[in-house]
Parts: structure tokens; C-alpha cells; sequence
């Protein structure tokens, strides 16, 4: 079975070089072809068993920075006939030592494979597991024309709940890693509250159709510029609500391996 493990390295990223052991640890575990996908204009280190692509666009012109689209990355998956890829945010660490990610990667076939990284600030003994995010996913050839083009790019917010998202709603199966495999040094959010915001907006609008049947409906409201206003505090709560109504539809169709 040919494999895909693509990402894209960022060039700004706050915790400096951990991407590039992050990365290697990847290439390490020789588990498939290790590809970052960037914008030529992106100055990155790339780890040695990493290759640089080009990426055919970027969101430079919706986002603050030229992120990646992830259907680019699924689209790159399918042209080059992977039988599956893991697509996976760059300061994630592979720490396998019973190699039981073999069994996890297999069981694509079925459905969606996802894990949840452990967060750790010094050493990785007292990591914790992340309630919310969603770090590693991976994806059978089968399902490949579940995505088409589509608003989400990597580094962003909303492209880890869509994926499965999609999944769940047309009901396929949604698999989730119960091993502690995936770490992650914690490190300041990069995204803004109000980015976070309009990318829910943009997940709701794009699945309109399955939504407002599966989470409910979301209320729009406007966003006010003041973070101390009144009204922002409201229309965050709002929104964070429909989010963990987004989530628990999702963790409703998990199945741990």
C-alpha cells in the first residue's frame, strides 16, 4: 500500500525548530512518503526524507498568511495514487514504541482515522490529552471524492472538525486512536478569536445542507470590534456553544480502535 504523511511546515512558527523533529520523527517511523506542502514563496527548513512541494495555491489572499488549502492536499494524495494519506499539523510528534500506528494506518479502509495529540510543556510524562482539537487524520483512496474544493486550509481554524464532519453525515465511519502516540508542546494559539469566528460561519455555510438537521441551527450576529463590549461576549458564547454541539455529533459516531 503506498502512504502519504503530508503537512505544511510553517516558516513562523512560535515554538521555532519543532516542527523539524516533529517532522523527522515522522520519516523515522518509514511509514509512507513524507511530503510538506507549501507556497513557493514559504523560506522553511525541510528535515532530511521530507520533499517540498508547491502547492497549485494558497489562502494568502483570504487568510493573514499563504496557508494550505486541505482538498489541495487530498487532491495531491489522489493525482499521484496513494492508497491513503495522513494529513497532520507540522508540530505534531510521532512517539510510537510498541509500532502500533501499522495497525491504526490499516484500518483506513473502514473509515476515517483520527487522533487527538497530548499536550506537555516540559516532558512528555505529564501530558494531557486535548479535549477539543484534532491533529492527525487519515484518509482510504475510497473516500477521496467525499472532498472537493472546499475553504479550509491547514493552520487555520474548523478544517479538523469538517473532515470528520463530513464523514459522520454521510454516514461513514469515524475512527478515533486510543493509544497516546501523537504529542505536541503547547505553545500560544496562532489564530484570532474573530477568525475562529467567521471560520464556524464558513463550516456552517458550507455544510448548510446536513447542519441545521445534525448540530441546529447557528444565529448570526454581528461582531462587534470592542472585546469588552457586552454584545461580543454573547455572540462568542453563542458560538462556542454551536461548536461543541459540531463536536459532539462527532464524538457521537466515534469508534475507538
Amino acid at each position: 500500500m503506498r502512504r502519504l504523511v503530508i503537512t505544511s511546515i510553517s516558516p513562523t512558527h512560535v515554538n521555532g525548530d519543532i516542527q523539524q523533529r516533529c517532522v523527522s520523527s515522522w520519516v523515522a517511523a518509514d511509514i509512507g512518503d513524507v511530503v510538506t506542502m507549501n507556497d513557493p514563496c514559504e523560506d522553511i527548513k525541510v528535515p532530511r526524507g521530507c520533499i517540498r512541494v508547491d502547492a497549485p495555491k494558497s489562502g494568502k489572499e483570504v487568510f493573514k498568511a499563504p496557508y494550505i488549502y486541505i482538498t489541495d492536499m487530498i487532491d495531491y494524495a489522489r493525482k499521484n495514487d496513494y492508497d491513503s494519506v495522513m494529513l497532520i499539523n507540522s508540530d505534531i510528534e510521532l512517539r510510537d514504541q510498541r509500532k502500533v500506528l501499522g495497525g491504526y494506518l490499516d484500518a483506513c479502509e473502514r473509515g476515517l482515522v483520527i487522533s487527538s495529540r497530548y499536550n506537555y510543556k516540559e516532558g512528555y510524562i505529564k501530558a494531557v490529552r486535548e479535549p477539543y482539537g484534532i491533529d492527525v487524520f487519515v484518509l482510504h483512496k475510497n473516500f477521496y471524492h467525499l472532498f472537493s474544493e472546499a475553504p479550509f486550509v491547514m493552520g487555520q481554524t474548523w478544517w479538523d472538525y469538517w473532515l470528520p464532519y463530513r464523514f459522520g453525515s454521510n454516514g461513514h465511519s469515524i475512527l478515533s486512536v486510543s493509544e497516546s502516540i501523537f504529542y505536541h508542546k503547547e505553545h500560544h494559539v496562532q489564530y484570532s478569536e474573530r477568525e475562529w469566528m467567521r471560520m464556524l460561519e464558513v463550516f456552517n455555510e458550507y455544510e448548510k445542507d446536513s447542519v441545521s438537521q445534525n448540530i441546529g441551527r447557528l444565529v448570526y450576529l454581528k461582531f462587534s470590534e470592542s472585546k469588552k463590549n457586552k454584545f461580543h461576549r454573547q455572540i462568542a458564547r453563542e458560538y462556542y456553544r454551536f461548536s461543541l454541539k459540531a463536536l459532539r455529533f462527532i464524538k457521537s459516531k466515534l469508534i475507538e480502535l
